[in-house]
């Protein structure tokens, strides 16, 4: 996880060194982000493929804290994810959709055109037959962590690209709990702040 962060802030220095408009993000403000996104399992989990669609409602919880490069703001918010296809190692693909209810984001807001964000987040996730394999659980829970940036094109518009790092568990609820341990997600979406 470190690799991947220290990998985001070395992509995004570039754009962190400019200093444009200012998008007017207030507390307050309401983020609308619907994202397409999709990955790969990594280690034991590599075999396993998905696709996501989603949206992202949130709320700016706090003004900026901080002064300097160390600006940040903090937001709450959730995902709905209609869609959220598994391709299983020794099966087809499985059609599955949920919800993040807790999203718990940190946007560092130094810059006014490049805004880099991490976050936490948990889940549930209803697929249409067990996952990972038999005998598991039509309902798993997700957990993870995400790293990105907003690219804003005008005031409250924003292109909002993120990679995140995320665990699936039915948490025993299925006779067994094999689990997707570890999978790598990219996201692209279009923000707007109300």
């Amino acid at each position: 996880m470190k690799r991947l962060l220290i990998v985001l802030l070395l992509l995004t220095s570039p754009l962190l060194a400019q200093q444009n408009s200012n998008p007017n993000i207030q507390n307050g403000n309401v983020e609308i982000t619907p994202w397409i996104g999709g990955g790969s399992g990594v280690g034991a989990s590599s075999s396993f493929k998905f696709f996501e669609s989603g949206v992202r409602i949130g709320k700016i919880i706090t003004p900026e804290i901080g002064t300097g490069r160390f600006r940040w703001r903090f937001e709450y918010a959730g995902d709905l994810i209609p869609v959220y296809l598994i391709d299983l190692p020794k099966g087809p693909w499985v059609y599955s959709g949920g919800f993040n209810p807790v999203v718990l984001k940190f946007a560092f807001t130094a810059n006014k055109k490049v805004v880099p964000f991490v976050e936490a987040n948990g889940g549930v996730l209803f697929s249409s037959r067990d996952v990972p394999q038999p005998k598991t659980s039509y309902v798993n829970f997700m957990s993870g962590v995400q790293g990105g940036f907003h690219y804003f094109i005008r005031e409250k518009r924003a292109i909002t690209f993120s990679t995140q790092v995320i665990h699936i568990s039915n948490a025993s609820l299925g006779a067994h709990n094999p689990g997707i341990n570890a999978s790598v997600h990219f996201r692209l979406g279009f923000t707007i702040f109300k």
